[in-house]
Protein backbone atom coordinates (compact mmCIF):
# COMPACT_ATOMS: atom_id res chain seq x y z
CA UNK A 1 0.00 0.00 0.00
CA UNK A 2 1.13 3.57 -0.52
CA UNK A 3 0.46 7.06 0.80
CA UNK A 4 -2.46 7.42 -1.60
CA UNK A 5 -4.17 4.53 0.24
CA UNK A 6 -4.03 6.48 3.48
CA UNK A 7 -5.43 9.53 1.75
CA UNK A 8 -8.26 7.43 0.34
CA UNK A 9 -9.03 6.16 3.85
CA UNK A 10 -9.02 9.75 5.15
CA UNK A 11 -11.44 10.86 2.44
CA UNK A 12 -13.71 7.86 3.00
CA UNK A 13 -13.74 8.45 6.77
CA UNK A 14 -14.55 12.13 6.24
CA UNK A 15 -17.31 11.28 3.75
CA UNK A 16 -18.96 8.71 6.02
CA UNK A 17 -18.75 11.14 8.93
CA UNK A 18 -20.66 13.67 6.82
CA UNK A 19 -23.18 11.00 5.82
CA UNK A 20 -23.80 10.21 9.51
CA UNK A 21 -24.26 13.92 10.25
CA UNK A 22 -26.76 14.29 7.40
CA UNK A 23 -28.94 11.31 8.31
CA UNK A 24 -32.40 12.39 9.40
CA UNK A 25 -33.97 10.98 12.51
CA UNK A 26 -36.37 8.13 11.85
CA UNK A 27 -38.66 5.84 13.76
CA UNK A 28 -36.38 4.33 16.42
CA UNK A 29 -38.27 1.07 16.71
CA UNK A 30 -38.09 0.09 13.04
CA UNK A 31 -35.71 -2.86 12.70
CA UNK A 32 -33.61 -3.58 9.69
CA UNK A 33 -33.27 -6.95 8.01
CA UNK A 34 -31.40 -9.72 9.84
CA UNK A 35 -27.64 -9.58 9.62
CA UNK A 36 -26.55 -12.38 7.27
CA UNK A 37 -23.79 -13.55 9.66
CA UNK A 38 -25.35 -13.16 13.10
CA UNK A 39 -29.08 -13.07 12.40
CA UNK A 40 -29.37 -10.01 14.67
CA UNK A 41 -31.95 -7.36 13.81
CA UNK A 42 -31.08 -3.86 14.92
CA UNK A 43 -33.07 -0.66 15.19
CA UNK A 44 -31.67 2.85 14.91
CA UNK A 45 -30.51 3.01 18.54
CA UNK A 46 -28.77 -0.36 18.30
CA UNK A 47 -26.80 0.84 15.28
CA UNK A 48 -25.99 4.27 16.72
CA UNK A 49 -24.93 2.72 20.03
CA UNK A 50 -22.69 0.23 18.24
CA UNK A 51 -20.98 2.83 16.05
CA UNK A 52 -20.51 5.17 19.02
CA UNK A 53 -18.66 2.37 20.81
CA UNK A 54 -16.65 0.80 18.00
CA UNK A 55 -14.94 3.88 16.60
CA UNK A 56 -13.01 4.82 19.76
CA UNK A 57 -12.58 1.17 20.72
CA UNK A 58 -10.86 0.16 17.49
CA UNK A 59 -8.75 3.32 17.31
CA UNK A 60 -7.40 2.53 20.80
CA UNK A 61 -6.92 -1.12 19.87
CA UNK A 62 -5.02 -0.29 16.67
CA UNK A 63 -2.77 2.04 18.66
CA UNK A 64 -1.91 -0.97 20.86
CA UNK A 65 -1.46 -3.21 17.83
CA UNK A 66 0.97 -0.83 16.15
CA UNK A 67 3.03 -0.94 19.34
CA UNK A 68 3.34 -4.70 18.84
CA UNK A 69 0.72 -5.95 21.32
CA UNK A 70 -2.22 -8.24 20.51
CA UNK A 71 -5.42 -6.32 19.99
CA UNK A 72 -9.14 -6.92 19.95
CA UNK A 73 -11.88 -7.76 22.36
CA UNK A 74 -11.01 -9.87 25.36
CA UNK A 75 -13.01 -13.06 25.81
CA UNK A 76 -16.09 -12.33 27.89
CA UNK A 77 -16.07 -8.59 27.21
CA UNK A 78 -19.53 -7.05 27.12
CA UNK A 79 -18.87 -3.46 26.00
CA UNK A 80 -20.02 -4.04 22.42
CA UNK A 81 -23.25 -5.74 23.38
CA UNK A 82 -23.95 -3.19 26.10
CA UNK A 83 -23.57 -0.35 23.56
CA UNK A 84 -25.94 -2.10 21.15
CA UNK A 85 -28.51 -2.88 23.84
CA UNK A 86 -28.50 0.48 25.63
CA UNK A 87 -28.36 3.04 22.81
CA UNK A 88 -31.96 4.07 23.44
CA UNK A 89 -31.09 4.97 27.05
CA UNK A 90 -28.19 7.16 25.92
CA UNK A 91 -30.32 9.00 23.36
CA UNK A 92 -29.76 10.01 19.79
CA UNK A 93 -28.19 13.41 20.46
CA UNK A 94 -25.54 11.96 22.77
CA UNK A 95 -24.89 9.01 20.44
CA UNK A 96 -24.44 11.30 17.45
CA UNK A 97 -22.00 13.42 19.47
CA UNK A 98 -20.05 10.29 20.44
CA UNK A 99 -19.97 9.13 16.83
CA UNK A 100 -18.71 12.51 15.67
CA UNK A 101 -16.02 12.42 18.36
CA UNK A 102 -15.14 8.88 17.27
CA UNK A 103 -14.60 10.12 13.73
CA UNK A 104 -12.33 12.88 15.07
CA UNK A 105 -10.23 10.22 16.80
CA UNK A 106 -10.18 8.11 13.65
CA UNK A 107 -8.99 11.07 11.57
CA UNK A 108 -6.21 11.84 14.09
CA UNK A 109 -5.18 8.18 13.95
CA UNK A 110 -5.12 8.21 10.15
CA UNK A 111 -3.05 11.41 10.21
CA UNK A 112 -0.37 9.59 12.24
CA UNK A 113 -0.13 6.62 9.88
CA UNK A 114 2.49 6.29 7.19
CA UNK A 115 2.03 4.16 4.11
CA UNK A 116 4.06 1.24 5.46
CA UNK A 117 1.74 1.01 8.50
CA UNK A 118 -1.11 -0.30 6.34
CA UNK A 119 0.94 -3.38 5.44
CA UNK A 120 2.13 -3.90 9.00
CA UNK A 121 1.17 -7.27 10.46
CA UNK A 122 -0.74 -7.15 13.73
CA UNK A 123 -2.15 -9.94 15.86
CA UNK A 124 -5.86 -9.85 16.55
CA UNK A 125 -7.20 -11.87 19.46
CA UNK A 126 -9.33 -14.74 18.18
CA UNK A 127 -8.38 -14.13 14.56
CA UNK A 128 -4.62 -14.19 14.26
CA UNK A 129 -2.39 -12.16 12.01
CA UNK A 130 -3.89 -9.42 9.86
CA UNK A 131 -2.65 -6.12 8.48
CA UNK A 132 -3.46 -2.65 9.74
CA UNK A 133 -5.00 -2.02 6.30
CA UNK A 134 -7.33 -4.99 6.80
CA UNK A 135 -8.34 -3.61 10.21
CA UNK A 136 -9.00 -0.15 8.76
CA UNK A 137 -11.31 -1.65 6.17
CA UNK A 138 -13.06 -4.32 8.23
CA UNK A 139 -13.19 -2.77 11.68
CA UNK A 140 -13.18 0.96 11.11
CA UNK A 141 -13.74 2.85 7.85
CA UNK A 142 -15.46 0.11 5.86
CA UNK A 143 -17.40 -0.99 8.92
CA UNK A 144 -18.64 2.57 9.57
CA UNK A 145 -19.71 2.84 5.93
CA UNK A 146 -21.74 -0.37 6.23
CA UNK A 147 -23.54 0.87 9.34
CA UNK A 148 -24.20 4.28 7.81
CA UNK A 149 -25.88 2.55 4.86
CA UNK A 150 -27.81 0.39 7.30
CA UNK A 151 -29.09 3.51 9.10
CA UNK A 152 -29.96 5.24 5.83
CA UNK A 153 -32.09 2.24 4.87
CA UNK A 154 -34.06 2.65 8.12
CA UNK A 155 -34.80 6.34 7.44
Amino acid sequence: MDADDIEVLRRRASAVRERFRALPASAPDRQGPPDPRSGERWDRYNILGHVAEVLPFWVAQLEVAIEGQPFGRLPGSTERQHAVDHGREVGETALRARIDSGFEGLQRFLDRLVSSDLDRKVTMRGRGEETVGWAMENLMVGHAEEHCTQLAELS
